[in-house]
């Protein structure tokens, strides 16, 4: 792990660093620095945590002969109301 592959996967995940959206944050990621720790270590500081939205992103897809099934699992702090707010949103 470097500050390279970090970066590489954030940018992978997150389609607008200064905007990432999940339940219970909006994330700003426009101020993030990435520093080698220890081999395999990597330190990311600069994450500002944002007020959540009322909308949450979601992907669609048209079924055609092709059927995927996605599980989803949501723990921490007030699990509970994240993956109700997830539910919500999504359904």
């Amino acid at each position: 792990v470097t500050p390279a592959t970090v970066a590489e996967q954030m940018l992978y995940e997150i389609q607008d660093p200064g905007a990432y959206h999940v339940p219970d944050v909006a994330c700003d990621w426009t101020q993030v620095t990435m520093t080698q720790q220890a081999p395999d270590v990597v330190r990311v500081t600069g994450a500002r945590g944002l007020p959540p939205t009322d909308t949450y992103k979601c992907i669609a897809t048209h079924l055609n002969g092709h059927k995927l099934m996605v599980t989803g699992t949501v723990i921490g702090h007030r699990a509970r109301d994240k993956a109700n707010r997830v539910a919500q949103t999504l359904l």
